[in-house]
């Protein structure tokens, strides 16, 4: 929703995000060709962390190993005893693996040793299981906060060029990505405005598909409002189809607690996001 006015600058974890204001929409953003047949298998995984959850592949989700840092490394040092506990654990399954390391800094020159650390982590895994998919978390391409930092109130005075500096950081770390088998980029709902979760996205995947046009793809969605609300079924509704059209299906994904005040996140079955999920499911037969 555009307006001539700032809106209010939002600080989560240190990073500002706030509605945008002063770039016009899709001007350099040309994806409709990456656009896929609508009668393709579109694929929902289940990384929702919420523990009383029932069982969604009777619902038609499938399984997904989404593997966090906390089982890869002890304080930031990579521990081969949890890389190969976690290899064994996966290897009984044969569903795709998600690498989600996010606390070594990829920024200007830490690139390159910080980089090699996921790369090693990467091959080890691919070695020891060289028939799965496997892939990073938020980094094909890097994460979208760059794109939201462009259009933010902030930056109607300072226009810093966000989007070249995230254009560098993912030519920087291409020797990362280069070996992933698939794509998990973020499309998280950093703010309630849809217009702007579009253009991020489809810059995401703009990039991406320019970069790596046969990968396969299957973005994150928080059907939360970066850790507020729960996203209406209108919204909801809106980022399914979209993302329908341009990538192989999506991670629904959600912590077991809104990390802002630590409570407990309880399953519910009337949720409007989870009532649009099986109406997209029944829509597109994906049971």
């Amino acid at each position: 929703m555009k307006k001539k006015i700032l809106l209010a600058i939002i600080i989560i974890g240190g990073i500002v995000c706030s509605a945008f204001l002063f770039i016009k929409p899709y001007e350099d953003i040309n994806i409709e060709n990456f656009a896929k047949i609508q009668n393709k298998k579109f694929v929902i995984y289940d990384g929702i962390m919420i523990e009383d959850k029932p069982d969604l592949t009777k619902y038609g989700l499938k399984n997904i190993n989404v593997i966090y840092e906390d089982s890869l490394l002890d304080k930031g040092k990579i521990n081969y005893n949890k890389l190969n506990r976690e290899i064994n654990r996966v290897s009984k399954n044969n569903y795709p693996i998600c690498l989600d390391i996010e606390s070594w800094d990829l920024r200007d020159a830490k690139h390159k040793s910080n980089g090699n650390k996921y790369v090693t982590v990467f091959n080890y895994f691919k070695d020891k299981l060289p028939n799965r998919n496997i892939g990073y978390f938020g980094m094909m391409p890097y994460r979208d906060l760059y794109l939201y930092n462009q259009r933010s109130g902030a930056n109607s005075v300072k226009r810093i060029n966000y989007i070249a500096q995230w254009e560098k950081l993912n030519n920087d770390i291409k020797f990362i990505t280069k070996s992933n088998d698939v794509a998990f980029p973020a499309f998280y709902t950093r703010n309630k405005s849809m217009e702007l979760w579009e253009w991020a996205t489809k810059h995401q995947i703009n990039n991406l598909k320019k970069n790596n046009p046969n990968i396969p793809v299957y973005g994150f969605i928080w059907p939360q409002y970066w850790n507020k609300e729960f996203v209406s079924a209108k919204d909801w509704a809106f980022i399914l189809e979209t993302l329908y059209q341009y990538c192989d299906g999506v991670v629904i994904w959600s912590p077991p607690m809104n990390i802002d005040n630590r409570k407990p996140i309880n399953w519910n079955n009337n949720r409007a996001w989870w009532i649009e999920t099986q109406k997209f499911i029944k829509k597109y037969n994906l049971g």
